[in-house]
């Protein structure tokens, strides 16, 4: 159902996932409409920035720009050994 900018989705979640999101819009005292909707913004939103920088280190090593673990560890090594100081 569309209605001035949203779609009405129905979806299937086990017990403890309802629950829960209930729980969260009863203590947050918002609508569970709400809270689902909130909740799936930002997984969408994470999902959306994981799979730029999924692409972007792709494309880094494409590009050969990629350091040995030997390199890492030395890296590491040599900023806690500054952080030390």
């Amino acid at each position: 159902c569309y209605d001035e900018g949203m779609v009405t989705m129905n979806i299937s979640l086990d017990d403890d996932l309802a629950k829960a999101l209930e729980e969260l819009a009863k203590r947050a005292g918002k609508p569970i409409e709400s809270v689902v909707a909130e909740t799936m913004r930002e997984h969408v939103e994470y999902s959306r920035r994981l799979i730029a920088s999924i692409e972007a280190g792709l494309r880094d090593a494409d590009a050969g720009r990629v350091h040995s673990i030997e390199e890492v560890e030395a890296e590491l090594a040599r900023r806690r050994a500054a952080r030390a100081r």
